[in-house]
């Protein structure tokens, strides 16, 4: 008789169990499919300009050269990666606050720049504000993950200038913020995008006419200054489908003027074959972090990011995509101190600045070693 009544118990349990499965599997996939967070579709205007790429090979976008996402012996499962979001590796993250500054808006001028953690960059060429993968909520479309480290002096929308034009590299979390993207839409004048990204910023609430969509080696004119959007190695996606949108650098260029903004790519030919061709530069800002054994042809190592520095033929550099999240295996200090130590092989002289510290491109770059002081 007791043995009846613990059976039934557990198969009521078991149903229990099952149904709140069931529940949580229909609101992630409700989630999933009416959430803004991933995006939109692109209309027919911008898929004939995708399927007229010459990076598209029909069913995606492609490298330049052989691009597995995966490298190594062991293949890391899409849980496991989801995991690490929701259960980061302990002991190698910054345990306080990070010492930044508070943006001065006041300092902003003509060949000024002020990096605000990761790839989000702000600067300023003649009269023209510029601003780079702007993420300032969480690199995760889980909105409890993917948090930025703490900082004394966060950056937030709230500080920023008026800005004349918003540089999107790819769709990833960590560079395309979709809460930071409304929230700047009304101080911002246009968004530029690669091929396919327009569509999610269309679901956003941006305006068409305010987004323009480029092919690898396009170029734009704001005034005199143009924009060049060049290839990069590396991938794109919002969802579990990949590289329907392309990924890529940017190189801007006004009469006085010349910057390269590598955003996410793995080392490869690119560097020295096509963004060399853009030199000379006043200042690179060169992807550094997030590096990993498991995906190392899509995000380069310390080393390789000085060898593309090198390669580009930059003399000022600024190391970004560090220092804010946790999106690989490495401490948090690790990316910089490697490139420091790399740069110097190449004689690059390599700006240092706190993350919201504004400084002049044209004059001595910030060296101090903020990093070791924090534990």
């Amino acid at each position: 008789m007791k043995f009846a009544i613990l059976f039934k118990y557990l198969l009521l349990c078991v149903a229990i169990l099952g149904a709140l499965g069931a529940v949580a599997a229909l609101l992630g996939f409700a989630y999933y499919r009416l959430h803004p967070v991933f995006g939109g579709q692109p209309d027919e205007a911008s898929l004939a300009r995708i399927r007229a790429s010459k990076a598209y090979d029909g069913a995606q976008f492609t490298n330049l050269e052989p691009t597995p996402l995966f490298t190594g012996d062991e293949q890391p499962s899409v849980f496991m990666a989801l995991l690490k979001f929701v259960k980061p590796t302990p002991h190698k993250n910054p345990a306080q606050p990070l010492p930044t500054v508070p943006l001065n808006l006041s300092q902003l001028k003509n060949g000024s720049i002020a990096w605000l953690g990761h790839s989000s960059v702000l600067f300023q060429m003649g009269d023209l504000v510029f601003l780079t993968d702007p993420v300032f909520h969480n690199a995760s479309p889980l909105p409890l993950t993917g948090r930025p480290f703490a900082m004394t002096h966060a950056p937030a929308v709230a500080g920023l200038p008026a800005i004349d034009a918003v540089l999107i590299s790819h769709d990833h979390y960590d560079h395309l913020d979709y809460r930071a993207i409304q929230e700047i839409d009304s101080r911002t004048k246009r968004f530029f995008v690669p091929l396919g990204v327009k569509a999610h910023l269309q679901r956003w609430g941006v305006a068409s006419r305010k987004i323009t969509e480029l092919d690898w080696h396009e170029q734009v004119h704001l005034g005199q200054t143009a924009i060049i959007f060049v290839p990069a190695r590396h991938f794109s996606g919002r969802t579990l489908r990949r590289n329907t949108t392309l990924w890529g650098g940017y190189v801007i260029k006004s009469p006085g003027m010349s910057l390269y903004f590598s955003a996410d790519s793995g080392y490869g030919k690119h560097f020295l074959d096509i963004i060399s061709k853009y030199a000379p530069f006043d200042f690179v800002m060169i992807e550094n972090g997030a590096y990993n054994s498991k995906w190392a042809l899509i995000h380069e190592t310390p080393e390789q990011a000085a060898q593309a520095a090198r390669d580009v033929k930059a003399m000022k550099v600024m190391p970004i995509h560090w220092g804010k999240f946790d999106l690989s295996d490495h401490p948090w200090k690790e990316p910089i101190e490697r490139f420091l130590r790399a740069a110097q092989l190449h004689s690059l002289d390599v700006a240092t600045p706190r993350i919201g510290q504004v400084f002049q491109m044209g004059q001595p770059l910030p060296k101090e070693k903020w990093w070791e002081s924090v534990q």
